[in-house]
């Protein structure tokens, strides 16, 4: 019982962006959907887009060594999108790296 006390937790940024991707869509009631995401594995090299017919659509494609953000969410009735990025720190978003792919 006393190892449960003095264990330190901490959430991966792997967590953190699915946490929101998840809460965004919940919370959001249809406003908001995720264009692209950047899993650890799986298709994470393209961003979609609706068609007329609301189909996903692939607009764009990463090449495997280009910089690309965690999440780009799009709200079809506000008319905006928001690019995210996720860290496990606070302070990896303002280092050197990280500022010259932001």
């Amino acid at each position: 019982m006393n190892d449960l006390l003095t264990y330190n937790y901490s959430i991966s940024e792997e967590i953190a962006r699915w946490s929101f991707e998840v809460f965004l869509d919940h919370k959001s009631g249809g406003k908001w959907w995720i264009a692209f995401t950047n899993p650890t594995a799986g298709p994470w090299k393209k961003i979609t887009s609706k068609n007329e017919a609301g189909k996903l659509i692939e607009v764009y494609r990463f090449s495997r060594e280009e910089d690309r953000p965690d999440i780009v969410a799009v709200s079809d009735e506000l008319k905006q999108i928001i690019i995210f990025e996720a860290k496990d720190y606070a302070h990896r978003l303002v280092g050197e790296v990280q500022m010259k792919k932001s």
